[in-house]
């Protein structure tokens, strides 16, 4: 599975579940959320799992497969910024996991 899927509030609950799933079956990740402490502590977890094929890819020039992408999705003045490092890092973004798109 090569899939690039971003997931908005990663770093609890719900959204860290299914980041972790979705990586668990081989996709490329973004985990976005404000708590960036949180999201590096998962991201470190969920690298060392799959240590060996990351450390290949890097080691061949690929990037990792997964990206921290602290933002505060509210802050809607930041998401072409962050759209950019997202096509930067990956090229593409295939698809968006997240309950929290319609602000209140």
């Amino acid at each position: 599975m090569s899939v690039d899927i971003c997931v908005f509030s990663a770093s609890s609950g719900v959204g860290e579940a299914a980041a972790r799933a979705f990586y668990r079956m081989g996709a490329k990740v973004i985990i976005s959320a404000r708590n960036e402490e949180a999201l590096e502590a998962i991201a470190k977890e969920l690298r060392l799992s799959r240590r060996d094929t990351t450390r290949r890819a890097e080691a061949a020039g690929g990037e990792s497969d997964i990206l921290v992408l602290p933002f505060d999705i509210t802050e809607f003045d930041e998401l072409s910024a962050k759209v950019d490092v997202v096509m930067e890092h990956f090229g593409r973004i295939g698809s968006f996991s997240g309950r929290n798109f319609i602000p209140s």
